[in-house]
């Protein structure tokens, strides 16, 4: 191994870990009930995911493939939004601007006709179910009466 090298491998050996964190979001669309962006992300620990995304695409926005992505939305004065932004993920700059802004990994799901089937607090365990359960299982494991054997 050369010199520069080994320097190389020492700075990066030196580097604090980065932590990341993994969420899923998801994002209802108000004015279309059921409808609802699923986005997951890794970011590093520290970023404000939200602002990262913003401030990432709008410096994409500013590229030449990220201009033409966005100009039939400017000229419309239409909104450009994580719905949008996610038909151009694969986009090599659009990835060096996210992860620039601490934005590693990001993809966005839109899923139509979705709904939660429950509340936060609904409970997701059936006691009464499980107290008859309970009772047929403590049933079949009693031990049976002995049988006395049938008279001579």
């Amino acid at each position: 191994m050369d010199a520069m090298s080994n320097a190389a491998a020492r700075k990066q050996a030196m580097k604090p870990k980065t932590r990341t964190l993994t969420r899923t979001f998801g994002i209802p669309r108000p004015w279309e009930p059921g409808t609802t962006a699923i986005a997951t992300v890794t970011a590093r620990d520290s970023v404000d995911i939200r602002y990262a995304i913003t401030r990432a695409a709008t410096e994409w926005a500013r590229t030449p493939s990220g201009a033409e992505a966005t100009a039939h939305h400017l000229a419309h004065g239409l909104d450009f939004s994580l719905p949008e932004l996610s038909a151009h993920l694969a986009d090599p700059r659009l990835k060096r601007a996210l992860r620039r802004h601490g934005i590693l990994r990001l993809t966005v799901q839109i899923v139509e006709g979705y709904g939660e089937p429950w509340d936060f607090d609904d409970t997701v365990v059936d006691f009464d179910a499980l107290a008859t359960a309970t009772q047929r299982t403590s049933n079949r494991t009693r031990p049976k009466p002995a049988r006395t054997p049938p008279p001579r």
